[in-house]
């Protein structure tokens, strides 16, 4: 039942006092999002009644006049018939407490189970959700979403809870923007039991607070069923080391989705154990890597020496944009020769003002046969001369369908001729995005974005 953004607080009374009726409803969803002025007491009284309810879906995203929701939470205990159960609450910035949430305990038939309490700015405790928690004995999906809740400061009732949720076979928690975090322990110590896990999701973004995820790394090592892994470091400008996160990768030997973000780390100068980690992990069909920012980092060679195990895998992302104290990505290059089933990759390179050659990625492109989709990102390579390699290399990816290459402001650069050539003879492409603005080494009639192959080869040959 969807009633966003036009309920008024007398249309919500007719619909309980119509719901209470329903006594042999098992399904009910409803949206209430950006209902400004809204008390939800009725709509716990009317809950209570629906004992035979299996599926319950409740979002309150953005209704802003809320300041409680104790009604709701203890009307949750007398459901205890319920197999599923979302309530959202993004953006309930008046919310200062959850404590009425213990009665989640009550619900032992749960199997799946999603909190979304993002941008709940006023919550400075969620002990009681995370208590109850480890009476859900039969969950088998859980979702919470705690993004940009800065009041927080602790969540190991949360933590501890998980590790009694033994038949999880998907784990997602988001405590993005938590900047009063300064310990995850508990939660990276509880992972470790959940030996059923396939799927897990860890983020982490912008908890500047942070500096240490020993015991999160530690844990994954004991996952060994997963087959999908994310973990979301993104500007946790606090951690100096993910030694303990890299070595246990390499015990996953049967995930074959990866993602691994650690965008903005500056404190971070070494990714040597996350490197060599990789070359185990054999069945990796998908694989992200994201490094953009990390102006500690000046080696990638253990990194690159390990994807060419990976020979199974048909989707690559790499980036090192804004890396300007990487200078060589010889190893990087070399060893994409050997993924000869990619069908998409992407390499970001832009900012990485140390470099002045990838003549060895140029060169192992070209063995790249089943590609269709191929972005190369080199804007702002201010010490690269020559892209040649790069550019012979297209003639053998017959199959491309999508091309982009971001060579912006790579004021060094005077060679366009390989270029020309080959994307003339890519007869498949329906995609092609070449950037070329501000090459000042280049004619004036060249320096532009190129959006078709046509006008690209036109101005070419100008």
């Amino acid at each position: 039942m969807n009633l966003e953004g036009v309920a008024e607080q007398h249309h919500l009374s007719a619909l309980c006092k119509a719901v209470k009726h329903l006594k042999n409803l098992t399904r009910w969803h409803l949206d209430l999002r950006s209902c400004s002025n809204l008390s939800i007491a009725e709509l716990g009284q009317a809950l209570e009644l629906l004992t035979n309810l299996k599926e319950l879906s409740v979002n309150l995203d953005d209704c802003g006049g809320l300041t409680g929701i104790s009604d709701l939470g203890r009307s949750l205990g007398a459901l205890t018939n319920l197999q599923q159960l979302s309530v959202r609450l993004w953006g309930g910035r008046r919310l200062t407490s959850i404590a009425e949430w213990c009665s989640l305990g009550l619900l032992t038939n749960l199997q799946q189970l999603t909190v979304e309490l993002e941008y709940c700015t006023g919550l400075t405790s969620i002990a009681e959700l995370g208590r109850s928690l480890g009476a859900l004995r039969h969950l088998q999906q859980l979702n919470v979403y705690l993004g940009d809740c800065r009041g927080l400061t602790g969540i190991s009732e949360l933590g501890r809870s998980l590790g009694a949720l033994t038949n999880l076979w998907q784990l997602s928690v988001s405590l993005s923007g938590c900047t009063g975090l300064t310990n995850i322990a508990e939660l990276g110590r509880s992972l470790g039991a959940l030996a059923n896990l396939q799927a897990l999701s860890v983020d982490l973004r912008g908890c500047t607070g942070l500096t240490c995820i020993a015991e999160l790394g530690r844990s994954l090592g004991a996952l060994a069923n997963l087959q999908a892994l994310s973990v979301d470091l993104r500007g946790c400008t606090g951690l100096t080391c993910i030694a303990e996160l890299g070595r246990s990768l390499g015990a996953l030997t049967n995930l074959w989705q990866l993602s691994v973000s650690l965008s903005g780390c500056t404190g971070l100068t070494s990714i040597a154990e996350l490197g060599r980690s990789l070359g185990a992990l054999t069945n990796l069909w998908e694989l992200t890597v994201t490094l953009r920012h990390c102006t500690g980092l000046t080696c990638i060679a253990e990194l690159g020496r390990s994807l060419e195990a990976l020979t199974n895998l048909w989707q690559l992302s790499v980036s090192l944009s804004c890396c300007t104290g990487i200078t060589n990505i010889a190893e990087l290059g070399c060893s994409m020769e050997s993924l000869t089933d990619l069908q998409q990759l992407c390499v970001s390179l832009s900012g990485c003002t140390g470099l002045t050659s990838i003549a060895e990625l140029g060169r192992s492109l070209g063995a790249l046969t089943n590609l269709w989709q191929l972005k190369v990102h080199l804007g702002r390579c201010t010490g690269l001369t020559c892209i040649a390699e790069l550019g012979r290399s297209l003639e053998a990816l017959t199959n491309l369908q999508q091309l982009t290459v971001c060579l912006g402001r790579c004021t060094g650069v005077t060679c366009h001729a390989e270029v020309e050539r080959r994307v003339e003879e890519l007869t498949d492409l329906q995609q092609l995005t070449v950037n070329l603005e501000e090459c000042r080494r280049l004619p004036p009639h060249l320096q532009h974005g190129f959006y078709n192959k046509a006008g690209l080869i036109f101005a070419l040959q100008q």
